[in-house]
């Protein structure tokens, strides 16, 4: 949380005319995607164990608060 945390500063942070902005925003985008692969990663044995294989897809739309 707090790697995340300090890279969104960074990236905040950086001036629109410098030149590595872009590639500072898609290196912190590319981090968050990342961050959420690895949790659901982890996540999903424990899903597919307690509530049946095939709903991790279902758990994850439920947690996000979307349909």
């Amino acid at each position: 949380m707090d790697a995340s945390r300090s890279n969104l500063k960074q990236a905040a942070e950086t001036p629109p005319g410098d030149p590595r902005a872009n590639v500072i925003f898609a290196d912190t985008l590319t981090l968050l995607f990342e961050g959420i692969a690895r949790t659901v990663e982890i996540h999903q044995p424990l899903i597919e164990t307690y509530y049946r294989p095939g709903r991790l897809l279902t758990g994850t739309v439920k947690r996000q608060g979307t349909k």
